[in-house]
C-alpha cells in the first residue's frame, strides 16, 4: 500500500516500531517501506523535498535494515539483528523528581537522589539530580529509550544516560546534557543498532543503565521513562 509521508511517520511516531523500518537510497530519491502484520506500507521520497529532508534528519538512522547505493554504483546491504529467540520489550516507568516515587512493577528499576556534591540523599529539598537505574538480572540487547515530560516545567531540566555508571572506564553515553522544557516533550534515542549488555552475577553492576535528570534543588515534576530492549 502506497501511503503519504505524513501518514507513514505518524504510524512510526505512534507505535515506535522503528525496527520494522527499511529504506533503499537511489541517486535522486529514497524508497522507504515498512512491513507489519502481513501489510507493507511504502512511498518514494524525492531528495529535493521537505519530506525527504525530514526522513533523513529524523528517521533514516532509526532503520534496522538498511540498503544503500554505494559511491561506485554497486548495491550493498547492512543488517543489524538480534540473537534468535529474543523479543522486543517496551517498558514505561513513571517517576517524580526529588523523590523516589515510581510505578515500577518489574523490580529492575531503582530511583536514586543526589545533592549538589553528588552525594546520595533522602532530603528532597537538597536533590539536584534524580537518577533512574535499570539493573536486570539477565543479558539484554538495548535498542532505545527516552524520557517524556508530563508536567509543565518551571526551570531548566537536563537529561543524560550512561551504561555502567559504576565503572568509569567502561562508560558509554547515549544522551548527554539534553535540555527539555515543554510538557509532553519527548527525548528518545533509537534504531542505531542493538548493543548487548551481558549479565554476570559476579559483576552485576556491569549490566546497569542509568538515566539522569538534573534540575533545580528540590524541584518535583513527573516524567515517563521508556526503555526498549531485546530479551
Amino acid at each position: 500500500m502506497i501511503v503519504s509521508w505524513a501518514a507513514f511517520k505518524n504510524f512510526l511516531d505512534t507505535t515506535k516500531l522503528y525496527n520494522f523500518l527499511n529504506y533503499m537510497e537511489h541517486p535522486d530519491s529514497y524508497y522507504v517501506w515498512l512491513s507489519y502484520q502481513d501489510e507493507m506500507f511504502s512511498l518514494t521520497l524525492d531528495k529535493a523535498t521537505v519530506d525527504c529532508e525530514d526522513f533523513v534528519n529524523n528517521y533514516k538512522s532509526k532503520a534496522i535494515i538498511k540498503n544503500d547505493i554505494a559511491n561506485d554504483g554497486q548495491t550493498y546491504s547492512k543488517v543489524t539483528h538480534v540473537l534468535t529467540g529474543r523479543y522486543l520489550r517496551d517498558e514505561f516507568v513513571k517517576i517524580r523528581t526529588s523523590t523516589k516515587q515510581n510505578n515500577d512493577e518489574t523490580g529492575h528499576y531503582t530511583v536514586r537522589l543526589y545533592d549538589v556534591n553528588d552525594h546520595e540523599t533522602d532530603v528532597s529539598a537538597n536533590v539536584v539530580k534524580t537518577a533512574i537505574d535499570f539493573l536486570p538480572n539477565f543479558t539484554y540487547e538495548i535498542y532505545g529509550g527516552g524520557v517524556e515530560t508530563i508536567d509543565t516545567l518551571t526551570s531548566e531540566v537536563y537529561i543524560s544516560s550512561v551504561i555502567c555508571p559504576d565503572i568509569p572506564q567502561a562508560c558509554m553515553y547515549y544522551i548527554r546534557n539534553k535540555m527539555i522544557l515543554q510538557p509532553k516533550e519527548n527525548v528518545f534515542v533509537s534504531g542505531i543498532g542493538t548493543a548487548e549488555i551481558k549479565y554476570n552475577p559476579q559483576m552485576p553492576l556491569a549490566s546497569k543503565l542509568r538515566i539522569f535528570l538534573k534540575h533545580a534543588a528540590g524541584e518535583q515534576h513527573n516524567y515517563q521513562i521508556e526503555l526498549q530492549y531485546y530479551k
